[in-house]
């Protein structure tokens, strides 16, 4: 390409030599490129964070569906007001369920429900 003797094209040659003598355009440039790597990576720990949220929703999700199972084996069906506050729980609450549910004699036992 340099024994090209058209001038444009040696004017397009000439560029990045006359940019990387400027000290300016060479700290724009790695700013820009800071800049862009910097995104990459947020984008990258975003996308992380979102996906280890996903996996401790499913998790929970999973073990209220287990325990849903579970009570409905052991005592029948479980009322509705019951199965809307599993689906809300938080997974400290649902283990502890879990653990109370194999030992209760009564679904009023699993939940701490008056008259038990």
């Amino acid at each position: 390409m340099a024994a090209i003797d058209y001038s444009p094209v040696q004017q397009a040659l000439d560029r990045p030599k006359d940019l990387s003598a400027d000290a300016d355009a060479r700290r724009l440039a790695f700013v820009r490129e800071r800049a862009l790597r910097d995104e990459v990576s947020e984008r990258r720990a975003e996308r992380e964070k979102g996906k280890a949220e996903g996996k401790s929703e499913g998790k929970i999700e999973g073990e209220g569906f287990a325990l849903q199972r579970l009570l409905v084996k052991r005592f029948g069906v479980l009322p509705a007001e019951l199965a809307s506050r599993i689906e809300c729980a938080s997974q400290a609450e649902i283990e502890g369920w879990l653990d109370r549910a194999l030992d209760a004699r009564r679904l009023a036992e699993v939940f701490d429900l008056p008259g038990h």
